[in-house]
């Protein structure tokens, strides 16, 4: 991206990152402030372990959406307050969909008519079934203005087969899928944000139980992958990676 003392000819950039909820400060002589940042990434599902077979793992969860240098309108003086979303929870039992992560943003300003900043989490993986796919978490938002964009879709927990691959985003890979195993499928990977890498989906297991996947990391805003299923006890879905907010401005 351009430097803002470019953009802005001339001052000096500065910039606070928020990992975690908190409150920012709008400095003197500053009116408009810069945000980068996504939401929560979606839970994976849990693959299900009852039934006959075919069966299908749990799918991976969406990354959260992004936004790349939103420009918000404030007044020195402002008390804005920075929400950071968190990762949806992985599915946690046979056959539960992984949740939708919280979104991340901004409000505060004291400029009529500013627009909050809004990034909402990636949705839930769905959780595995006997007979079925389950379906990636997918929210039917498209990209637009250049600021904003969706993050990565889940793969699926496909009946019987290997896990599909979550959608590589941003030069970040979806996880892959996990490997099934005499028709008990694997799970869906992970979505990528353009912050971080999905995580995988686990193997699914035919004499036994299924390993629960592995959480997205910390502030990556990634979907996290589904668990295989199995005829013992499917491990849990994946939680995905909480959200990440970085304002700048020049003065």
């Amino acid at each position: 991206m351009t430097a803002l003392s470019t953009l802005f000819g001339g001052g000096r950039p500065r910039s606070q990152v928020f990992l975690a909820s908190g409150s920012y400060t709008v400095p003197s002589g500053v009116y408009t402030v810069f945000l980068t940042g996504c939401g929560g990434g979606g839970g994976g599902g849990c693959g299900i372990d009852t039934g006959g077979t075919p069966s299908s793992g749990g799918a991976g969860g969406q990354g959260g959406v992004s936004a790349f240098r939103y420009p918000y309108p404030v007044n020195p003086g402002d008390a804005l307050t920075v929400t950071i979303g968190a990762g949806g929870a992985g599915g946690a039992s046979s056959t539960n969909s992984g949740t939708t992560g919280s979104g991340t943003g901004v409000s505060g300003s004291s400029v009529v008519g500013a627009k909050n900043l809004i990034l909402f989490g990636g949705r839930g993986g769905g959780g595995g079934a006997g007979g079925a796919d389950s379906a990636g978490g997918n929210f039917a938002y498209a990209n637009f203005d250049g600021i904003f964009a969706r993050g990565g879709i889940g793969g699926d927990g496909v009946d019987g087969g290997d896990g599909s691959i979550g959608q590589t985003i941003g030069g970040y890979a979806g996880g892959v899928g996990g490997a099934e195993d005499t028709n008990r499928g694997g799970g869906g990977g992970g979505g990528a944000s353009y912050f971080g890498a999905g995580t995988a989906g686990t193997p699914g297991v035919s004499a036994g139980d299924s390993t629960a996947a592995t959480a997205a990391a910390a502030n990556s805003g990634a979907g996290g992958g589904g668990s295989g299923s199995c005829t013992g006890t499917s491990g849990a879905g994946a939680a995905g990676g909480s959200g990440y907010l970085l304002v700048e401005w020049v003065a």
